[in-house]
């Protein structure tokens, strides 16, 4: 099975050890954030993925949450993906 788990930040404990399950049951794994995933619609093609991937491409898809924060000048910024995770939820 070729699955893609879509993270806040791909350095957190709970993507990291879903990856690793998955792999050691011989799935397919990708992990992205939700600050990596676009929409394209361009030629009458829609695409929703990362740079490396498009969502369609698999199997299942697991989003851990709809929200990620960064923190800019010691200030912490979080940015909700309501309208993104719906779409890849759909």
């Amino acid at each position: 099975m070729k699955i893609c788990v879509i993270a806040s930040h791909i350095n957190l404990h709970a993507p990291t050890r879903i990856m690793e399950e998955g792999v050691k049951r011989g799935h397919e794994m990708h992990l992205t954030t939700w600050e990596d995933l676009f929409i394209d619609i361009s030629n009458s093609k829609f695409y929703i993925g990362d740079s490396k991937k498009s969502l369609d491409y698999f199997d299942a898809i697991i989003p851990r949450s709809d929200r990620y924060s960064i923190k800019l000048k010691k200030i912490r910024v979080t940015k909700n993906m309501n309208t993104l995770f719906r779409l890849v939820l759909e």
